[in-house]
């Protein structure tokens, strides 16, 4: 929730050797109890002047979730922006490797603090555009992303 009390969604969802955990958001909430889906074990937190440091147990694998927000005290607009970089790292706590998937995403609150707006949401694989178009492969490697947009765009300006 950003400061004025506006709500953006942000999920994070890491998949180890097959089983499900959500260590980032409360979307998998809202569905049907799923069975094979846990929560990650919060182990630790700390912070400084740029990151925050969130670290999980999921089954066999700690992960740390590290937030960074490129502040910098000599400039106040990019203070103000609620802005944050999320890199995941992962390491296994048996010795032994694992199969590892990481899954991130964001709601539409990110663009737009009003509910009412036509959001337009465009899924790349690899950096293609694949919107509906049956062309993707996937693959272990592969690489899905959403750009999304507001249909009607703000002039750029400031409130």
């Amino acid at each position: 929730m950003f400061w004025p009390g506006n709500s953006a969604g942000w999920e994070g969802i890491i998949v180890v050797d097959g089983a499900v955990y959500e260590y980032l958001g409360t979307g998998l909430q809202s569905l049907p109890p799923l069975d094979n889906v846990k929560t990650a074990s919060p182990l630790a937190v700390d912070f400084d002047s740029q990151y925050s440091n969130f670290t999980f147990r999921a089954g066999p694998v700690d992960l740390v979730a590290s937030f960074f927000s490129p502040v910098i005290p000599q400039d106040l607009c990019r203070t103000s922006i609620p802005l944050s970089y999320l890199q995941v790292t992962y390491q296994s706590t048996d010795g032994q490797p694992h199969e590892v998937q990481l899954y991130s995403d964001v709601n539409a609150g990110w663009i737009s603090p009003e509910s009412n707006t036509t959001v337009k949401w465009n899924l790349f694989e690899d950096g293609s555009a694949v919107n509906g178009s049956g062309n993707a492969t996937g693959s272990p490697s592969t690489v899905y992303s959403w750009v999304l947009s507001q249909q009607n765009q703000y002039e750029f300006g400031e409130q």
